[in-house]
């Protein structure tokens, strides 16, 4: 939808200092991997989990804020279906995090001497990386009941689909974890981000494309129930947090 994908944008560009921020932090803490000591394997890891990180909080943290507070339903009740909303509004995050965090990932690629094609590949997994990790972020958000439980959540959905992912052991062949790496929607992108530091190529992006679209059906389809979710604070001493 333009209307949202414009009202997003606008946004994220008024507040220029928060801009630049979301844009420099991943930028100084790439440089910071990519000059260290880290071997090619450990800093793959550390890329993807900071990738990760700014697509899962960055969607789970304001859908559940604004969602608490009446906002996304008053979106709902002024005529927008809640799945084709939540879609637009992650497809326009999606977009913001990936000029924000382009700059970290030609750090990758000049650390690592990659290739233009090796660049566009990565580019591209990122991308897609990037929306996956938004509709995650909107799941974990209307399967929690405040900000501090989403933001719990959402470490945890990192922790584990990086681990998925091969960062923290190199899977054997035929084994369980290989078989997960294979299916993992963000395989295609720590592939990327080791073949642009030392040797390897994106061999996974189907698996990325059917979690893309597979993730936005689902939240398409369970776009109101996600809505009035949102909605439902648990009472107790984190209330509100």
């Amino acid at each position: 939808m333009t209307a949202v994908w414009s009202l997003e944008w606008r946004l994220a560009l008024t507040d220029r200092r928060r801009f630049a921020l979301s844009a420099l932090v991943p930028f100084l803490l790439a440089i910071s991997v990519a000059t260290g000591v880290a071997g090619p394997a450990p800093a793959a890891a550390v890329y993807l989990v900071i990738f990760l990180s700014f697509a899962v909080f960055g969607s789970a943290l304001p859908v559940r804020w604004e969602g608490e507070r009446g906002m996304v339903g008053r979106v709902v009740r002024g005529g927008v279906p809640a799945g084709r909303y939540l879609l637009a509004r992650t497809a326009a995050g999606a977009s913001i995090d990936l000029l924000q965090l382009t700059p970290a990932l030609l750090v990758v690629a000049v650390a690592g001497e990659t290739s233009a094609l090796g660049l566009l590949a990565a580019f591209a997994a990122l991308a897609l990386a990037l929306w996956v990790g938004g509709l995650v972020g909107v799941l974990v958000a209307g399967a929690s009941r405040s900000l501090a439980e989403t933001g719990l959540v959402a470490a945890l959905a990192i922790l584990l689909l990086a681990h998925m992912s091969g960062v923290f052991e190199d899977p054997s062949p035929g084994s369980g974890l290989g078989a997960l790496e294979a299916l993992s929607p963000f395989e295609a992108l720590h592939e990327a981000l080791t073949g642009a530091i030392g040797s390897g190529a994106v061999s996974a992006l189907g698996a990325t494309l059917a979690w893309a679209v597979f993730l936005a059906v689902l939240v398409g389809v369970a776009g109101g129930r996600i809505e009035q979710a949102l909605a439902r604070v648990a009472r107790g001493g984190l209330e509100g947090v």
